[in-house]
């Protein structure tokens, strides 16, 4: 089981898709369970294409692939964050591209 902590970190990384993936996530869950009955399936439909939608514009953020220097793994991060967590737990920041260990 994911930690919240883990998902905090993650949100951290990547703000603007986090935001994206819980709409995402939400729309697709209530459009699913409205699709399911006769009754609800005019329902679904909107929610259905807002789910798309948010998909849609999760994916349309620029992500960067950089290495963290503890561990050794590679971080995806937005490009607009300057600082981070890594899986690691380790505070890093992003100075001149590189990234450096937050004491």
């Amino acid at each position: 089981m994911v930690s919240d902590l883990r998902w905090e970190y993650a949100k951290e990384r990547m703000p603007n898709r986090a935001k994206w993936d819980m709409i995402t996530i939400f729309c697709s869950i209530i459009g699913g369970i409205l699709f399911i009955s006769i009754v609800g399936l005019p329902l679904s439909i909107p929610f259905i294409i807002v789910g798309l939608y948010a998909a849609f514009r999760s994916f349309r953020y620029p992500i960067v692939k950089m290495t963290c220097p503890v561990c050794r793994s590679k971080v995806r991060i937005e490009k607009e964050v300057e600082q981070f967590h890594c899986l690691c737990y380790t505070h890093l920041k992003k100075e001149n591209g590189e990234l450096k260990k937050v004491e």
